[in-house]
């Protein structure tokens, strides 16, 4: 990965621009009410960015083959989905014995705000130490990455089914039972129990970043890397919190306290 200096929220420094390189790896995410609920968070989850660069959702047209200096070719069937600093479509490899289908995200190249950049070096060290962490995989796997056409960074990453928000919505009263509430609750404190293992703080913790599975409907994974920071230096030692105003990240109806007060966030948090 070739890119400028870049501060621990993802946003580019001095530098040639970010992008993402190809590696070709072979390794193994009422309708008004809810719509402007879901704006509301959007509006706020990206209150600090937003006013670094307006971004829209990168456009690919059905049957566009997406690849990377030669590599893997993602071949776009639809799309499943857009948000503030990208969209999300569901693809497969051209050639491939199998037809499996997988979720490519995709951002633009020239966004000042690189958040697949941080994305990918969550799941990098999620899945360098995969059989160190605590029980079962709770994350989707990174697939492929790159650069495309001078128009977007993308990576691919395994499907996982709907999130945790969608399924609620679903519910009669828009509310789990009680006995879902707790089983809920256990598996998505393990998903980000996974994170901080390997250093990570995710820092945007709510229900429609967290997904059951695709096929596995018992699983939770926990998804949307973007806003994530690491906490600990490259010897293990924990980094010093950085005072005064770091900004807010988030989104404000889930964020804690100390999060509302713009100061660092930890685990605990």
């Amino acid at each position: 990965m070739a890119d400028g200096k870049r501060d621990d929220d993802g946003k580019k420094g001095g530098g040639e621009r970010s992008v993402i390189k190809g590696d070709g790896g072979k390794g193994p995410q009422a309708v008004q009410g809810r719509e402007q609920q879901q704006q509301e968070d959007a509006n706020t989850n990206t209150e600090m960015i937003s006013r670094l660069e307006p971004m829209e959702a990168i456009a690919l047209d059905i049957g566009t083959v997406v690849s990377s200096e030669g590599h893997r070719k993602w071949h776009v069937l639809s799309r499943l989905g857009s948000g503030a600093f990208g969209a999300v479509y569901l693809v497969e490899e051209e050639g491939a014995k199998k037809e499996e289908k997988y979720a490519l995200k995709a951002e633009r190249l020239s966004a000042q705000v690189q958040m697949l950049a941080v994305e990918v070096q969550v799941y990098q060290a999620l899945m360098a130490k995969a059989g160190t962490t605590q029980g079962k995989r709770r994350y989707p796997l990174l697939i492929d990455k790159g650069a495309w056409n001078n128009q977007c960074n993308y990576l691919v990453m395994s499907l996982v089914g709907p999130s945790l928000e969608d399924l609620r919505r679903k519910r009669p009263n828009n509310r789990f039972s009680m006995g879902t509430a707790l089983i809920a609750a256990k598996k998505t404190l393990a998903a980000i129990v996974q994170m901080h293992l390997v250093g990570f703080l995710h820092r945007d913790i709510k229900p429609a970043n967290f997904s059951i599975g695709h096929m596995d409907k018992n699983v939770i994974y926990i998804l949307d890397f973007g806003m994530a920071r690491c906490f600990v230096r490259p010897d293990g030692v924990l980094k010093r919190p950085r005072a005064g105003n770091i900004g807010f990240r988030g989104t404000a109806k889930y964020a804690s306290r100390i999060g509302h007060k713009h100061k660092e966030l930890c685990r605990g948090d």
